[in-house]
């Protein structure tokens, strides 16, 4: 090898791996593409070689992860197995005709009206030609820096109510690399007009407009393709089947796509991963996790200073669950339409004609897949509610086992704003407090405790937080085992759950998605459950995305969940365990420090947050920032 060469690097899809690797793990990869060899064969120049140990330099930057395990290997350019088949070959200036009396019979039904087909070709080009009539346009298999420009498609096939469709796929790439397809024109509404499929990256698709275009991505591997400037008419299918589950890999981005009524249906979030939609009609109020900055039809009614809250819901497809449970578990139907899992409360700070910019930032994307609603908050009780300074002390009893309680329970606050529950204690209780719905609420100096023990169990529910968001339990002493200790559930989210001891504490998180939670600098006592969790399988896995568990003292090292559902994209600092646990494809992090500093992760925050606010995500749009 030696500078300036072109070579190819080839890797394998040995049981589906690399596969998984570019679709994240968000379903089953495609099993026909299990174990297929080449795959991949993309395409650079050597920069130069270097030695010690021996390497080269790619003129281009990978644009996928490599590993060892896809057996990768790097070949020339003109290898007879794995290089081009045919280079600089084309076909321009011409109409290609067929027939027009036959309607499209469907997919699988076609006439043979076929076009133009390249097998493994390079620098080949189709060029000023017109496709009439045609069932299948042209298709590039397996080939890289081919080039598809200024082509239309015409019909005067018959269609009707039951065949809307003159033909099956216009432009197909095919396992395709670089390739690029610009200025392309459909004057008629074929099944498929753009088709991106197999293993095809880095693919650009630019300057088209149709009548009814569809962009259409198939089976969890085109990856990193890029559809610019392009004018998709009535917008009735734009990408084509989105309900079959996954159908693109990662990194796949839409920039400037239009309809003819400025209304474009984006696909579920299951469509893909990692897909990026810019100026892109009907997705203007799209949002980031962290984003402060959002965009509004009309913010005349809406006063800076004033408290909002952003509301989303599930559309009913579980497509936002499967977001907040970080895309790594099948959608259940219990969480299907769930009706206001995202639920974030911010004051105003600024606004423009068509945005506002919110004081805190968004602690998940704004997407307009889930109907996202702004609205004045208002509570009912806010302010004014709390219970402080007494002992509930309920008759012993034996605890009787789960679900047969006699009912002795404590504290229940019901969508309470900047409530409290100060210095108190529950003494032989069912349950000792629960919070549904309720914001801002602090939990402070609470004790849990009994006369003598009632059991193994002493209870069923000892701190129990459903439903709400953003509030605190502090300072807190369950000197007894309940079932459950401390319980979020039911999108819980924002909470911090701190300063606190007891016996043998178990962090139970019961399902359907509670996220974004907090639990640092605690004293957990025994340590011999720490992670037990339980709820119901069908509601989805047992924690949501974001959850962090900082510092957790133990009288004896434990074990990290082992709960194969326990949940994804969780953070694990400080606790005292040897358990390296790292499931694949869940997106954990793991530190397992002897003392963490500082020991309260909450306090650290607050005492910074002032300097992070000054971050990434204050400027308002355009020309304000």
């Amino acid at each position: 090898m030696q500078p300036g060469q072109v070579v190819r690097v080839v890797m394998d899809n040995p049981n589906n791996a690399l596969l998984r690797s570019l679709n994240e793990g968000m379903f089953p990869p495609f099993e026909p593409y299990n174990n297929r060899q080449d795959v991949i064969r993309w395409t650079s120049r050597i920069k130069s070689i270097l030695r010690n140990p021996n390497r080269i330099e790619l003129e281009r930057s990978l644009p996928f992860e490599l590993d060892t395990a896809w057996q990768p290997e790097v070949h020339d350019w003109n290898n007879e197995q794995y290089g081009v088949k045919r280079n600089f070959t084309g076909v321009a200036d011409m109409t290609i005709r067929f027939p027009a009396g036959a309607k499209f019979a469907g997919e699988g039904k076609e006439l043979g009206y076929n076009g133009l087909y390249f097998y493994g070709t390079a620098h080949s080009w189709v060029r000023n030609v017109v496709f009439e009539n045609a069932e299948f346009g042209v298709a590039f298999d397996s080939g890289s820096f081919n080039t598809v420009e200024n082509v239309t498609f015409r019909s005067s096939r018959p269609t009707d109510a039951t065949m809307p469709y003159t033909g099956g796929r216009g432009i197909w790439n095919k396992g395709t690399f670089d390739n690029l397809v610009n200025w392309f024109y459909f004057e008629t509404s074929m099944l498929y007009e753009i088709s991106t499929s197999y293993f095809a990256v880095g693919n650009v698709y630019a300057n088209g407009k149709g009548t009814d275009l569809t962009l259409e991505l198939m089976y969890g591997a085109a990856y990193g393709n890029l559809f610019t400037n392009i004018h998709l008419g009535l917008g009735s299918k734009p990408f084509g089947w989105v309900t079959r589950g996954q159908d693109a890999a990662g990194f796949n981005t839409f920039w400037n796509i239009r309809t003819a009524n400025d209304k474009l249906a984006l696909p579920p979030a299951t469509w893909a991963p990692r897909v990026l939609f810019v100026n892109v009609e009907g997705a203007a109020a799209n949002a980031s996790r962290g984003d402060r900055v959002l965009r509004v039809a009309n913010s005349s009614a809406i006063s800076v200073g004033q408290w909002y809250r952003v509301l989303q819901k599930d559309p009913g497809d579980g497509s936002l669950m499967w977001e907040l449970n970080g895309g790594a578990f099948p959608v259940v139907e219990a969480q299907k339409g769930y009706a206001d899992p995202c639920r974030f409360l911010s004051r105003v700070v600024s606004k423009g004609a068509d945005w506002i910019r919110l004081e805190r930032p968004l602690p998940f994307k704004v997407d307009t897949r889930w109907a996202p609603e702004i609205h004045k908050f208002m509570p009912m009780l806010n302010d004014a509610t709390g219970f402080e300074y007494f002992t509930l002390d309920f008759p012993w009893s034996p605890y009787p086992g789960h679900f047969l309680e006699a009912g002795f329970n404590g504290l229940h606050l019901n969508q309470v704003v900047n409530g409290w529950v100060r210095g108190v204690t529950v003494r032989n209780s069912d349950m000792g407090v629960y919070t549904w719905g309720s914001v801002f609420t602090t939990i402070s100096g609470l004790t849990l405790t009994n006369s003598k023990p009632r059991a193994w169990y002493n209870g069923h529910r000892g701190l129990w937080m459903e439903h709400g968001s953003d509030s605190m339990v502090t300072n807190f002493n369950i000197t007894d085992r309940f079932v459950h200790d401390i319980s979020v559930t039911g999108t819980e989210h924002g909470t911090v759950i701190m300063n606190g001891a007891g016996f043998d504490i178990n962090l139970d998180h019961h399902r359907m998605a509670p996220y974004q939670n907090l639990f640092t600098n605690i004293d957990v006592g025994l340590g011999s459950r720490v992670f037990y969790a339980s709820g119901d399988a069908n509601w989805g896995p047992h924690a949501g995305v974001f959850s962090t568990f900082h510092n957790l003292q133990s009288d004896m090292r434990f074990l990290l969940p082992s709960d194969d559902d326990f949940g994804a994209n969780l953070t694990f600092i400080g606790l005292p365990s040897d358990d390296p646990r790292d499931p694949p494809g869940l997106g954990w992090h793991v530190e397992l420090l002897t003392r963490p500093f500082p020991p309260n992760l909450y306090t650290s925050f607050t005492n910074t947050r002032a300097a992070r606010n000054l971050g990434a995500g204050v400027c308002a749009p355009l020309s304000i920032c």
